[in-house]
């Protein structure tokens, strides 16, 4: 649900969500992928981490510990979580979960 929320609260003016998911050598990967505003390579480990923020609380609302959260959740079902992004094109959380 935060993978979602965050799409939309970092969107741009005609949001755009695709989940979609496979399944390779006995691990299931759930991909999240936005049209949002995206972000350079330098703050895609730091993002995962609680209370790291991009952006001061006056441009977007929110406490900074939803990813946190999320990285969490999938390390507790021995799974992983990373990010591919760019900025101004979008993010794509990939989540791997094993079979």
């Amino acid at each position: 649900m935060n993978l979602i929320s965050n799409s939309i609260k970092f969107s741009k003016k005609n949001p755009y969500i695709s989940i979609t998911g496979s399944v390779k050598e006995n691990k299931v990967f759930i991909y999240v992928k936005d049209n949002g505003i995206g972000m350079s390579e330098e703050h895609l480990d730091k993002i995962l981490f609680a209370f790291q923020r991009l952006h001061s609380r006056t441009e977007y609302e929110g406490s900074g510990i939803g990813l946190a959260i999320c990285k969490r959740i999938v390390e507790l079902h021995n799974g992983k979580i990373s990010v591919q992004s760019k900025p101004d094109e979008g993010t794509t959380f990939i989540v791997e979960l094993p079979e």
